[in-house]
């Protein structure tokens, strides 16, 4: 180990940076993962949205094609289309449902965010006063 001229050892310095340092790294580390996550959960959202406009969109069409197979007396047309309906109107229940677990899952995970934001600035304040 090196030492300086006054006996005191270099090691002991070298320790004291890394017990300082690898708590910043593995927090930024951290820090990378939770933004990777966020990304994904946004892209979620956006995918439970579109699912959201497309059933949306689609539903009036199918009833227009019920109310057209009713008048033309294809009654079994009507009905496929009117099973088709109430399994869209369920499906964007679930969407919805799965939209405001989404959108929880990623406040929370901006307040995490912001919160490790905050570690992360007094740790590299820490670093400095080294």
């Amino acid at each position: 180990m090196l030492t300086y001229k006054r006996g005191q050892r270099l090691g002991i310095f070298t320790d004291h940076i890394c017990d300082d340092v690898l708590p910043f790294v593995n927090n930024k580390n951290y820090s990378q993962e939770l933004v990777a996550e966020k990304a994904k959960v946004q892209q979620e959202a956006i995918s439970a949205t579109q699912k959201i406009l497309s059933i949306e969109k689609r539903a009036p069409e199918i009833e227009s094609e019920k109310k057209l197979a009713a008048a033309s007396r294809n009654f079994k047309e009507a009905g496929r289309l009117a099973n088709e309906a109430k399994a869209l109107l369920s499906s964007k229940a679930e969407v919805a449902s799965d939209l405001g677990r989404i959108t929880t899952h990623l406040q929370k995970l901006d307040e995490e965010i912001e919160t490790h934001m905050l570690v992360l600035a007094d740790l590299d304040k820490k670093l400095l006063e080294i």
